[in-house]
């Protein structure tokens, strides 16, 4: 906060911003100031839920617009009349829009971002009559403890007898702030929104959605896949914005890998889109994510260098593999994606990576296709080179490159494998009209790829950087980044049969799955162990005795002991190998959420439900 000064009176003030510093001719200090803020207190039933106010405080206010989030019922709201206020309940902040109607006819457009950090968060404008104070700094406001009134039942507006147009404002000396309390009203929550989030509405109708995605495939179709000579080949086909070069952060003649083959042009060198052309781009995804009807994640190494490690080539990133990526806590990407796969926008994801980090997350086990095996799954271990993908696997990706409308590829390089078919499928379908037609492929990177002349769009920097922004356009606010807070008993009833398949609805039995210290336990069937051909694993369900480390391993079944719980997964020993379990699984085990279970206990119980 800044202190200004009436250039007529000599009276001080505390502000955040000004509007314009063109001295007035009367001095009417408390007429010329405008006070736009929020209060905010948690829910008294807990969770996340806040209950806050929004407010314009101001002589010179004749009316205001607030543009609220679209998810809001009637999200645009005129208040025509003392005092200018909104309450409601709610968990996320996001970009108020206002538009503020002053005496005399002249209109302030205003955003206000929903605070929920401090108890009564404020800025102080400035309309003429105000010139800066240089050199004077002003202390910290701490805010105060709000009482929020009871919320009587079936009131939608707020509504209050004290006549905050009547309010003066304090002149700030040399020993107080600008007044900290203000009038709270006796009102109430106009949308109550659930601790546990939901799926949001992204436009205020279906018709909406349908034009603007039908308006996006048409400029998909009528441009063909780009060479790598066009001015659209770094910002993708379907962006509309300034078409300035991403800046190299980072150069090398080398390709991004020497395990892939790649054409000449395309280098290690690593980008960064120019500010302007980011926020357009952003702005750009923001609407494609809203409109589309299936946006599927295709992710590499690259979303996790910077706490796993990865093998292409980067100056951003380490190449090469960090210690105990067991224990490995997720990106500031990983908790953008796993929260926008909590409300309901991002439908699937296809996971080169095996560390789990997207469920540390948040983002549900039961929409997550680890498609080359997982270090938390022991029924689908990573998958060397030379193996085989899960059979459940395989088909579940084949599925989602061919109904994705929207794909979002973040941190690989594209670089030929089958599954890139998942990024590849959707661009091809963006250039078909009809029921067949999409919306097409985005990809987030810091390098170039070969498949760029396809995208939609294209976007160069971090990932973390531009999934931040992303969610601000979305309406969302920060990043959420609290991993879950996962179930304290390592026993739940589950409806699944005694060999982990999920039972039909209605089951008058459900197992009791326990996963506490020397639970015994098995290897489901229909595991890839074989498949995945990792030597350690090769024993299990083999057929004939195998060698390791020179000690020849007779044929085993898989059944094992959980060894200990740790902070998210548990420890197993399965016929002599140490494996493991994401303990996210009892999350959508008890839920029923998966097709089938990784292990089973040996001798399990079940109890009626």
């Amino acid at each position: 906060e800044i202190h200004y000064q009436c250039t007529k009176c000599g009276e001080r003030w505390v502000a955040s911003g000004a509007l314009d510093m063109t001295p007035g001719d009367d001095c009417m200090c408390a007429d010329r100031l405008i006070v736009i803020g929020n209060t905010a207190q948690l829910a008294e039933d807990g969770g996340h839920v806040h209950r806050w106010r929004l407010y314009v405080m101001g002589k010179v206010v004749t009316k205001v617009e607030v543009f609220l989030h679209p998810t809001f019922k009637d999200n645009h709201r005129i208040l025509a009349t003392q005092p200018f206020e909104i309450c409601a309940t709610g968990w996320g902040t996001f970009d108020i829009k206002l538009k503020l109607h002053l005496q005399g006819g002249r209109v302030l457009d205003e955003i206000w971002g929903l605070q929920f950090e401090k108890n009564n968060a404020k800025k102080l404008l400035l309309v003429p009559g105000m010139h800066q104070l240089a050199g004077i700094e002003d202390d910290e406001d701490e805010g105060i403890e709000w009482p929020l009134a009871e919320e009587p039942e079936g009131v939608d507006d707020l509504a209050y007898d004290q006549n905050l147009a009547d309010l003066s404002l304090s002149r700030v000396t040399s020993d107080d702030h600008f007044p900290e309390e203000l009038p709270v009203a006796d009102v109430t929550a106009e949308e109550e929104v659930p601790t546990e989030r939901r799926p949001l509405d992204r436009t205020t109708s279906e018709e909406e959605r349908d034009a603007s995605r039908e308006a996006i495939c048409t400029v998909l179709r009528s441009v063909p896949f780009l060479p790598h000579t066009d001015d659209l080949f770094m910002h993708g086909r379907g962006f509309q914005g300034p078409l300035t070069s991403p800046t190299a952060t980072w150069v090398s003649r080398q390709p991004p890998r020497d395990d892939h083959d790649c054409p000449p042009w395309l280098t290690a060198t690593e980008f960064r889109d120019e500010a302007t052309v980011s926020r357009a781009k952003v702005k750009q995804l923001a609407e494609l994510v809203r409109v589309s009807r299936k946006t599927v994640l295709y992710t590499g190494a690259g979303i996790s260098a910077a706490v796993v490690g990865q093998a292409a080539r980067s100056g951003e990133n380490t190449v090469g593999w960090k210690t105990s990526p067991l224990y490995a806590r997720p990106t500031a990407t990983h908790f953008a994606l796993g929260f926008l796969g909590m409300q309901g926008l991002i439908h699937s994801w296809v996971q080169q990576n095996h560390d789990g980090l997207p469920q540390k997350a948040g983002f549900p086990q039961e929409r997550i296709n680890e498609i080359h095996g997982s270090w938390f799954d022991p029924n689908n271990p990573v998958v060397k080179y030379s193996g085989n993908l899960h059979p459940q696997a395989h088909p579940w990706m084949r599925e989602d490159a061919a109904s994705a409308d929207l794909v979002l590829v973040l941190g690989t390089s594209l670089g030929g494998l089958n599954a890139d078919q998942v990024a590849t499928n959707a661009a091809e379908r963006s250039l078909r009209g009809g029921r067949d037609g999409a919306l097409g492929t985005v990809c987030i990177n810091l390098q170039q790829t070969e498949q760029d002349g396809k995208m939609t769009l294209r976007l160069f920097g971090k990932s973390d950087d531009i999934l931040a922004v992303l969610l601000r356009e979305l309406g969302f606010g920060s990043i959420p980044k609290k991993a879950p807070a996962w179930p304290k008993d390592s026993h739940v009833l589950v409806p699944y049969d005694a060999d982990g398949r999920r039972q039909p609805a209605g089951a008058k039995e459900w197992m009791l799955w326990d996963l506490r210290d020397r639970a015994k336990i098995r290897i489901t069937p229909g595991h890839n162990i074989q498949g995945a051909k990792q030597p350690q694993y090769m024993h299990i369900g083999a057929t004939k005795p195998v060698s390791f480390r020179g000690e020849r391993l007779k044929p085993a079944p898989g059944n094992g002991t959980v060894v200990r719980r740790e902070l998210d997964h548990f420890v197993l020993n399965i016929e002599g190998a140490s494996m493991s379990l994401g303990v996210w699984w009892l999350v959508s085990a008890a839920n029923g959420a998966v097709p089938y279970l990784p292990v089973v206990n040996q001798r399990p119980e079940f109890l009626k439900k």
